[in-house]
């Protein structure tokens, strides 16, 4: 079915999919937030769930530091890499599963 699905479409495409993480997302009183941090496998559906907890977790944590800014900055990067680092591994591991 895919097989007939792709010879009936005029002008079929492929769309490189990726995987990208990184190591930090404060870097001064500037940080990063969704798709800028992470990029996860569409297959995950979380990109914009995953943008809207960023700034969430951002929020909460610079109202619990109150004036320290950039103590509410590192919870929130802390907190934000670990769960970034493990949507990434689920999207990878949901298409080694339907790879195999």
């Amino acid at each position: 079915m895919l097989a007939k699905l792709v010879a009936a479409t005029p002008e079929p495409f492929l769309q490189t999919i990726v995987d990208v993480e990184v190591p930090r997302m404060v870097f001064g009183r500037t940080c990063l937030l969704g798709d800028a941090a992470f990029v996860m496998r569409p297959h995950t559906a979380g990109a914009a769930a995953k943008a809207a907890r960023d700034a969430s977790v951002l929020a909460m944590a610079l109202k619990r530091a109150g004036r320290n800014v950039d103590a509410g900055l590192g919870s929130f990067e802390e907190m934000q890499l670990e769960y970034g680092r493990e949507m990434v591994e689920y999207g990878i591991a949901l298409g080694n599963r339907w790879a195999a």
